[in-house]
């Protein structure tokens, strides 16, 4: 195990100032374990699963081509930046850097930062396969266990990856914790033994001071009944950490409906979901649990609770589009959501569709229901989803489709109203960060 960096453990580091800049061969190799790289926006490939799942894991995937960096270790801390940093600045004050790497059996596994409160805790590390290419590395799995001061609990929650090159492959774990009696003084024990079919031990041990973030941790009991579709709900309880805000509500009857909350802030922008539990209670109810990463400088959060109703896909607008004559536009799905249709570009016969879905004028990234669909002469045009450039056109702030549209210059573009997910704005609960 190297510890070269346990002295910055404790160091509070600023990420925003963070450049790459050309280094010598010997620069390279001596910082490619350390080093921290601002990216701004957050990935928006999430494939976000519903509160209801008893066990739930979310992956999301980036390719990276790094010219200086990428035939070594990756660049530390990116996933850390991207997925955490960029939407909570806090999460620079509260990042331990573990700084540790494993070799064993040609496989390097380096640790590199961990954050927690007591509804989760991050963990980002590297995983270098030396021996071969990692076969599938968008959607890899690495199996680990988790012991908190000795004791055995959950890995459950949410993953990300990033493919470095064809050996290097970083992760992001959000794991829930669900421990509001979180010891000041954490030690941790992360296991991995086994990693492409080799058996080895890639594990680490660290610790961590959670006296601040206990601090500056709020619980709200609420108890706050609401009614959707005929069935009441009960908001429980609401945990606001610096860094993220748990959730828990039940249902007061043994039902089947599926419920959960678009979360907006004090200035109506949308706190981002990134994982989620259900279970049964002692008294046959359905407990349910959601983690949020928290915008900087919350103060007051507002709950809407949104009941999955199933796809309709109802036509709801269209426009007629001259590609030559292109500007922004957006199709109305009803009196507070639309799509905002940000740009279409075209690339030899093909047409790149850049979108997002809007609550109130605000992006959210976790729609309530809103599909698009191209015509080109009436007809309906499949989207092309293997296409090498929904892989080229990839953008971590919009949305992207991809048609053929051959040598046409008008195309019509069309909005459905799915309403995956009805909102119930008239039971909205409102909760102060106090």
């Amino acid at each position: 195990m190297k510890d070269i960096y346990e002295l910055l453990n404790e160091t509070k580091i600023d990420f925003s100032g963070v450049t790459e800049l050309e280094v010598s061969e010997v620069e390279r190799k001596r910082g490619k374990r350390k080093l921290m790289e601002t990216i701004r926006k957050k990935n928006k490939n999430k494939k976000l699963v519903g509160a209801a799942a008893a066990a739930l894991i979310v992956v999301t995937s980036v390719t990276v081509v790094n010219p200086v960096w990428a035939k070594d270790i990756p660049v530390l801390g990116d996933l850390f930046n991207q997925q955490l940093v960029s939407t909570n600045s806090k999460y620079a004050y509260y990042t331990k850097i573990i700084g540790k790497t494993k070799s064993q059996k040609g496989i390097d596994v380096t640790f590199e930062n961990a954050a927690v409160d007591s509804n989760m805790l991050s963990l980002s590390f590297t995983i270098k396969n030396n021996n071969a290419a990692i076969k599938n590395p968008e959607t890899l799995f690495i199996p680990l266990t988790l012991k908190l001061n000795g004791k055995y609990i959950s890995t459950g929650g949410s993953f990300y990856t990033k493919v470095i090159n064809q050996n290097t492959v970083k992760y992001l774990m959000d794991i829930d914790l669900d421990d509001k009696n979180l010891p000041e003084n954490l030690n941790l024990d992360v296991g991995i033994k086994n990693i492409f079919d080799k058996q080895g031990d890639w594990g680490t041990k660290f610790s961590m001071d959670t006296k601040d973030i206990k601090r500056d941790t709020h619980v709200e009991k609420v108890k706050d009944k609401f009614n959707i579709a005929g069935e009441d709900f009960m908001l429980d309880e609401v945990i606001v950490s610096p860094l993220t805000t748990n959730i828990k509500y039940h249902a007061e009857s043994d039902n089947d409906k599926m419920v959960d909350f678009l979360v907006l802030d004090q200035d109506g922008n949308e706190v981002k979901f990134t994982g989620g539990t259900s279970k049964g209670g002692k008294n046959n109810e359905n407990l349910f649990s959601m983690n949020f990463i928290n915008n900087k400088n919350i103060s007051k959060l507002k709950l809407i609770p949104r009941y999955f109703e199933g796809i309709k896909g109802i036509k709801v607008g269209s426009k007629e589009v001259n590609l030559d004559k292109f500007s922004q536009f957006e199709l109305r799905l009803n009196d507070s959501a639309a799509i905002d249709i940000e740009n279409l570009k075209v690339d030899g016969e093909y047409l790149i569709v850049k979108y997002n879905n809007k609550y109130k004028g605000k992006t959210i990234v976790s729609p309530n229901g809103g599909d698009i669909g191209v015509k080109v002469n009436g007809t309906l045009l499949k989207e092309e989803n293997e296409s090498i450039l929904t892989e080229k056109y990839k953008s971590e702030d919009a949305n992207i489709r991809v048609y053929k549209i051959g040598s046409a210059k008008t195309v019509e573009i069309e909005a459905y109203d799915t309403m995956l997910k009805e909102l119930h704005e008239d039971e909205a609960i409102t909760v102060v960060n106090k």
